[in-house]
């Protein structure tokens, strides 16, 4: 019991079921995991729970399943994996359907847990309907019993999963709304400048910048799905990139590099900085990548000083701009963890470590590492009075 206290400690039973309630999935401190494909698939799969773990809670994978399933309403099946676990509990599909899916899902080496998630909810919705077979009246009696409770639990689940996903757009629209707020008043302090010089330059990139903005505003009203908020995103980033060329027109300098197959990059600490100006290499174990920073950012790593990353909420966690998915107004730096920054003139790079939302991305170095995992079985010796399991040898996340 002593040994186990610290696994159960950490990964709270409310505060478990609550993240999952909310958006549709929690990820423990320390999974390697990626928030823009959590999202996708929170969002695709309405009546689904994601538990990811590194450590198996006391009594196993199923009971912890079977636990978060009994504090959540609106969803009817709950996935949880661990490192070396894997477990679920349904209301919509019986023991047998889930062995069967986790048989498909597993078969081959192991994958992530947002691959593992997602094969194991194609393996349920292709795969997993019970072949038990007994008498004939009793079975059609009772298929019509479960088509008539599935019935109503899609129902309920719709109607569930549509605030859902309401209260997150929601979420995501309000921040970029903020940085269209912030780009509307550079715009509207920018306008004397560009009166009384007169440069034509500069004044065709503010006007492609001001319409770009009344574009992106009326379009911001009609957004309905993720696609259209990272086109937005996408938007915002060309009215920066319209007003920093602006600028650079009337004080005689070049325009900052507009790339011709993406949309201009923003600050990679804060797009409310406006454009990118300077390129700043992140360093990280897995290579090098170039990106762009603002003035007043490339300035403050050349002093040695600690630029801070705007944060936005995702999920109801607050994470760096740059983790953050495009539909939200981020980059989309989704693997990003540990790196050191630099740009020209500096010596050594700026250190960062980002553990965004509690959700660090690797085990160990705070990268992405391959997923894959051996170890302990799928629990199944635990059962609960709903459903009865006995002991067995389960299923066990697979190493690559």
């Amino acid at each position: 019991m002593l040994m186990a206290a610290p696994a159960a400690l950490a990964q709270s039973l409310p505060d478990v079921a609550e993240d999952v309630e909310f958006r549709g999935y929690h990820a423990a401190e320390g999974v390697s995991i990626s928030i823009g494909a959590m999202e996708d698939l929170a969002s695709q799969n309405g009546d689904f729970g994601f538990v990811a773990l590194v450590a198996t809670p006391a009594g196993g994978a199923d009971r912890f399943a079977d636990d978060v399933l009994s504090l959540v309403d609106a969803r009817t099946t709950i996935i949880v994996l661990t490192a070396g676990e894997a477990g679920a509990s349904s209301r919509v599909y019986d023991d047998a359907a889930l062995d069967r899916a986790f048989d498909s899902a597993f078969a081959s080496t192991g994958d992530s847990y947002e691959v593992d998630f997602e094969e194991l909810v194609d393996a349920l919705a292709t795969g997993a309907s019970s072949s038990s077979s007994g008498g004939a009246s009793f079975g059609w009696v009772l298929v019509i019993l479960i088509v008539g409770a599935g019935a109503f639990l899609v129902f309920r689940g719709g109607r569930q999963d549509k605030r859902f996903k309401e209260r997150r757009i929601s979420v995501a629209r309000k921040e970029i709304t903020d940085q269209m707020a912030v780009i509307a008043n550079e715009i509207l302090a920018f306008s004397d400048r560009v009166d009384v010089a007169d440069h034509p330059e500069a004044v065709a990139h503010y006007r492609a910048a001001s319409e770009t903005y009344s574009v992106t505003e009326t379009r911001l009203q009609m957004a309905e799905t993720w696609a259209d908020l990272a086109e937005l995103s996408d938007d915002l980033d060309l009215a920066r990139w319209e007003m920093a060329a602006a600028e650079a027109a009337l004080e005689g300098r070049e325009p900052p590099e507009r790339p011709d197959a993406t949309p201009p990059e923003p600050c990679f600490f804060d797009p409310t900085h406006g454009a990118g100006i300077e390129v700043a290499e992140l360093r990280t174990p897995a290579g090098g990548r170039n990106v762009m920073v603002c003035s007043a950012d490339a300035d403050k790593l050349r002093r040695g000083e600690r630029p801070e990353p705007r944060t936005i909420s995702v999920g109801g966690k607050q994470v760096p701009s740059a983790q953050a998915p495009r539909s939200y107004g981020g980059r989309g730096f989704d693997w990003l963890d540990a790196f050191s920054i630099v740009v020209g003139g500096m010596n050594d790079g700026m250190g960062y470590r980002w553990r965004s939302s509690g959700r660090n991305r690797s085990r160990g170095g705070g990268f992405p590492m391959p997923g894959g995992f051996g170890g302990p079985t799928r629990g199944r010796s635990s059962g609960t009075a709903s459903r009865s399991r006995g002991a067995s040898t389960g299923r066990a996340r697979r190493g690559r």
